[in-house]
């Protein structure tokens, strides 16, 4: 049930189951909260919000790695360094990459429910 390399659904058919209806659901769920969670990380990066980058990344990574999405290693990175408060306009090609990958991602996702 993997679509090309943006997600991988081994992870959550292996939490599930099998549970096709939990993975429709969570699949579903996932398609809700990725914009609003991109939403979030793009206005607290344009804000210099260190503390809401690093809660909405932190948030994020369960996401990611439910549908293997393959971004969690920079979600990481991107918490980390907003806890030390790195400068933001440090991590804007990383936030950058989450928010391009993430959008692949939904698109994905929307073919397959």
């Amino acid at each position: 049930m993997a679509t090309k390399s943006i997600i991988n659904l081994n992870y959550l058919e292996e939490l599930s189951g099998g549970d096709q209806e939990f993975i429709k659901e969570s699949i579903e769920m996932a398609i809700m909260l990725i914009p609003k969670r991109m939403a979030r990380l793009e206005q607290a990066m344009q804000n210099a919000d260190h503390e809401e980058v690093r809660q909405v990344a932190h948030k994020f990574k369960s996401t990611a790695r439910m549908i293997g999405m393959p971004i969690y290693e920079q979600l990481e990175e991107v918490e980390t360094a907003a806890r030390k408060k790195v400068a933001i306009k440090l991590l804007k090609p990383t936030i950058q990459k989450i928010i391009t990958v993430s959008k692949e991602a939904v698109a994905h996702l929307s073919q397959i429910t």
